[in-house]
């Protein structure tokens, strides 16, 4: 399924190691999905997305386990409204509790 409306199809996905260096780069798919092959086992990667009218994003503490074969978690990037993906401007959305 495509995902247009969160922008994860054709992003940039950078891989960053603990010293704040690219160790690795790739672009999602049209659906989205990105893979990083033969990463040695450690918890402290970070992934950086970036998207053309996206704000970037940067999750961290990523963790690569010997042994296991996939890693999987939901990313999304948000629309930034009029082109202007400056994060310093990006609104703040209230806190959603689900109960």
């Amino acid at each position: 399924m495509r995902d247009e409306k969160h922008g994860v199809d054709r992003a940039t996905v950078k891989l960053m190691c603990v010293d704040g260096r690219v160790c690795g780069e790739t672009n999602t798919d049209a659906n989205g999905f990105f893979i990083f092959f033969n990463l040695r086992p450690r918890d402290d990667y970070a992934i950086r997305l970036t998207r053309q009218a996206f704000y970037p994003l940067e999750v961290t503490d990523y963790e690569s386990r010997a042994g296991f074969d996939v890693t999987y978690a939901p990313i999304s990037l948000e629309h930034c409204p009029r082109g202007n993906c400056d994060p310093k401007l990006r609104p703040k959305h209230p806190l959603v509790v689900c109960e």
